[in-house]
């Protein structure tokens, strides 16, 4: 996870070993550990940065022992620590960007909960949990904020990916066409994302204009040569013939993809990378 403070950059990684590490990126680009932090008593699963209304920019961390915990990196302390919402590992964190100090937090407990990062009167920081998104049948593994961060998409285990209503917290849609476990989603506009599951596809969603709901506009089979694809991102893509993203995945074939998105709406793996 990257972090741009007020301190400086750094990077934090997360460990099995249930600590953090935070390492400080220095003005000639070198990269030296700055600190340690402990708290967590089980895997460390998961690491965001969230702007606060204060305009800091702080870290927060959700891990195997069912924790939410949020921390000041420059200082290496923890502000707030939220538990007793999820009962499974929280296997993922994600920042709603438009609303400082939101984020949601999805866990194997098959819920997704949305926090809030406030201030006490006292100064101190406190983790507040605003709803809790329940439907799924299995596991969510992953969120993604859209449409103007007012819908919520979240990548589960049972095969689905959920539509929620950040505002009111109700299931307003799912989407159907994966075979097995979607595990990731990454934005490619506002109103379109990509996909990737455990049955080895990506798929691209676009909104329908009539129907106003998501539906799956191409779809790239055997993405991975068949393998497991567990995770996705996208970036610019200057290639003449794109729409100016490109989609990288990586997947149980131990190799980083790059998928194109062309300006005729369909997907073109491009490059592998292992």
């Amino acid at each position: 996870c990257f972090l741009e403070t007020a301190h400086g950059s750094f990077i934090a990684t997360g460990s099995r070993d249930s600590k953090i590490a935070t390492w400080r990126i220095e003005e000639d680009n070198a990269i030296t550990q700055a600190a340690e932090l402990h708290g967590h008593d089980h895997f460390v699963n998961a690491l965001s940065g969230v702007t606060v209304a204060d305009s800091n920019r702080i870290l927060v961390s959700g891990s195997s022992d069912r924790s939410v915990r949020a921390w000041d990196v420059s200082s290496a302390t923890c502000l707030a620590i939220g538990n007793e919402q999820h009962t499974d590992a929280i296997c993922s964190l994600t920042e709603i960007k438009t609303r400082a100090g939101f984020f949601c937090s999805c866990s194997w407990d098959r819920t997704c909960i949305l926090w809030k990062i406030g201030l006490e009167n006292t100064g101190k920081y406190v983790l507040q949990p605003v709803r809790k998104l329940a439907g799924h049948a299995a596991a969510v593994w992953s969120a993604l904020p859209v449409q103007g961060d007012s819908v919520l998409l979240t990548a589960s285990a049972d095969k689905s990916i959920g539509c929620w209503s950040l505002e009111s917290g109700e299931q307003i849609g799912a989407l159907k066409g994966h075979s097995d476990v979607v595990r990731s989603l990454t934005r490619i506009a506002d109103e379109a994302f990509v996909s990737a599951s455990n049955d080895g596809s990506i798929r691209c969603w676009r909104l329908d204009a009539n129907s106003k709901s998501f539906e799956c506009a191409d779809v790239l089979l055997n993405a991975h040569d068949g393998s497991f694809v567990y995770t996705l991102d996208s970036a610019i893509n200057t290639n003449p013939g794109t729409d100016g993203l490109a989609i990288y995945s990586g997947g149980e074939d131990n190799a980083l993809r790059v998928t194109e998105i062309l300006k005729t709406g369909s997907l073109s793996m491009s490059l592998i990378m292992h």
